[in-house]
């Protein structure tokens, strides 16, 4: 990016006024592609999220959501999509506090049938 800024500045100085409107259009076009991929990564996050939550896996659904809160820190705090994620990560991480009794679930030792010693 700098080169193309530095190559932008040289037409400018040369007097290629044309040629440096079209390399500052491409700087802007693919500026404008790098933050449109970070808006659909940070979206990503959030469909993950919800994907992880839907099939009650929610310590991969914590991970996820809070990955995206934390991409959207500086955003608007009233727009609808973040309005709904912040609730979602509530819902799931009360969910998961209800259940952070799992170290106290005793399961049997031989569930499934399996002995615990390998299969020949």
């Amino acid at each position: 990016m700098i080169e193309a800024r530095a190559d932008s500045e040289s037409r400018a100085q040369s007097g290629d006024l044309d040629a440096r409107i079209v390399q500052d259009t491409c700087n802007v076009n693919h500026r404008n592609r790098r933050i449109a991929a970070a808006a659909f990564g940070a979206l990503a996050h959030l469909g993950l999220a919800r994907a992880d939550a839907t099939q009650g896996d929610t310590a991969k659904a914590r991970a996820a959501y809070k990955d995206f809160l934390t991409l959207w820190k500086d955003a608007d705090p009233d727009i609808p999509i973040l309005v709904a994620a912040k609730a979602e990560y509530e819902k799931v991480k009360r969910s998961w506090l209800s259940f952070s009794g799992a170290s106290q679930v005793s399961c049997p030792q031989n569930a499934g049938g399996n002995s615990g010693s390998p299969a020949r």
